[in-house]
């Protein structure tokens, strides 16, 4: 059974929203991420508690210094993809603007109107 992959949608113009979040996130948050996205590309079972349903699409649940971080992915089971669509960082609940952004992505991007590429590369 092979390992999950992680990418990251990219509109048009070659920016990637998920980067957009990513940059402004301190570098001992940005190492959270950047771990347990590591952890799911070398399983080929995801953790449930690292993964979980939400609404729609799927948040990733990262701890990270001082909030929640939760960036919101769609999955792609045939091709073993987790796509990143937007980051987000929850206090209470996931910002109903963050997950109509999300959504909104993930739809282009299952009607072919968006590229993925890895989510390291820049």
């Amino acid at each position: 059974m092979a390992n999950w992959r992680v990418v990251k949608v990219v509109k048009a113009n070659g920016k990637a929203p998920f980067d957009k979040w990513y940059q402004k996130l301190n570098r001992d948050d940005q190492a959270h991420v950047d771990d347990v996205l590591l952890l799911i590309e070398n399983v080929t079972v995801i953790p449930p508690e690292k993964v979980k349903k939400y609404k729609e699409l799927y948040e990733i649940k990262i701890s990270g210094n001082k909030t929640a971080l939760r960036p919101l992915a769609m999955k792609d089971g045939a091709g073993k993809l987790v796509i990143l669509l937007v980051g987000a960082t929850k206090k209470q609940k996931i910002a109903d603007g963050d997950y109509e952004s999300a959504l909104r992505l993930s739809q282009q991007y299952s009607e072919g109107l968006l590229d993925a590429r890895d989510w390291q590369e820049d």
